[in-house]
């Protein structure tokens, strides 16, 4: 949403060709008559992690590739809590979570992209236009995480994924939607969800994502971050926050713990109290947007998770069984 009504903001390979062909595969003559395999295989990131779309040219040769000179980068993929709006002014803070980390991943040759547009859910429409007061003329579809996530991607050459998505969805014309999906899932009315199937809910709506987003690139490391509790404030009523908004937020650690297992993706998560190295969102204004000092908790909290400095623990977790989302299960 917007200050006005607001919650999130937004921010190949090299010649050789091949000497061979097959039935897999046809050539085509390039400028400089020299000719080029085009590939059918899948889409996806090559091993010098270079994101090359379905049946794009593969001009390498096995036996004597280039090191790639693609950037290796940390898409940074949310809401308003990721660019970084404010809970006291409409604006946004000079110094974001994902850029407070800059300096560390520059010694790991990685570099932050920032991907993060305020009212953003993770996969639905604002099909009640409740963005028009701030963004007048923006299409439903722009707020939509899910449409938005692969284009993004594929714009860059990501070799980290962090995904902070789901306050948005505790607004309660999405949570109309996650409803309707019920209904026509169950084929029954009135059956009601408890608020932690709720919390589950929306994170696998953020795992979807993540599955998606590594269909299209190869060997994607995954982080999603659980969001922050909300507290409800007059500021937020007015956005679509219930009191029901704030009793799921409070269950999204156990929630995404839970989901992140069972996908097999990494869980970063910040931990929320009234101690010293915690988000206390009383100190928010309104019960939403975080502070700076919780910026740096956020921060603190995904990079310990990505355990860059300890490469035996950077990697995801063993899934326990076939990951479906909930609402492709009968």
């Amino acid at each position: 949403m917007s200050k006005a009504r607001r919650n999130g903001g937004e921010s190949v390979s090299s010649p050789s060709a091949s000497s061979s062909s097959s039935s897999s595969s046809s050539t085509t003559t390039g400028s400089a008559g020299t000719k080029r395999k085009r590939t059918k295989s899948n889409a996806g990131r090559s091993s010098r992690g270079v994101v090359a779309a379905k049946g794009s040219y593969d001009d390498s040769d096995d036996s004597d590739e280039e090191e790639s000179t693609a950037p290796h980068e940390v898409v940074f993929f949310g809401d308003s809590l990721t660019h970084g709006m404010a809970h006291n002014r409409a604006d946004r803070y000079a110094v974001t979570w994902p850029t407070m980390l800059i300096d560390k991943f520059k010694k790991h040759d990685l570099h932050v992209v920032e991907c993060a547009m305020c009212s953003r859910t993770t996969r639905f429409d604002d099909i009640n236009l409740d963005n028009s007061d701030w963004l007048p003329h923006a299409k439903p579809e722009y707020f939509n995480g899910h449409k938005a996530l692969i284009p993004q991607l594929l714009s860059h050459s990501p070799h980290w994924l962090v995904l902070l998505l789901g306050t948005n969805d505790l607004q309660s014309g999405i949570q109309d939607q996650y409803d309707e999906e019920r209904v026509k899932r169950l084929g029954v009315k009135g059956h009601s969800p408890t608020p932690f199937q709720r919390a589950e809910e929306i994170a696998e709506s953020v795992a979807v994502l993540a599955c998606d987003a590594q269909t299209h690139v190869d060997n994607l490391r995954i982080v999603l971050v659980t969001p922050p509790p909300v507290r409800l404030t007059e500021d937020n009523e007015d956005w679509g926050f219930t009191e029901d908004s704030v009793t799921i937020s409070y269950l999204f650690p156990e929630a995404f713990r839970r989901v992140c297992r069972r996908y097999g993706f990494l869980n970063a998560n910040p931990p929320s109290g009234t101690g010293e190295g915690q988000i206390d969102m009383a100190g928010s204004e309104d019960g939403v947007h975080i502070t700076e000092e919780h910026n740096e908790i956020i921060a603190k909290a995904v990079w310990d998770c990505m355990a860059l400095e300890e490469k035996s623990d950077a990697r995801p977790l063993r899934r326990r069984r076939p990951a479906k989302p909930y609402y492709a299960r009968n």
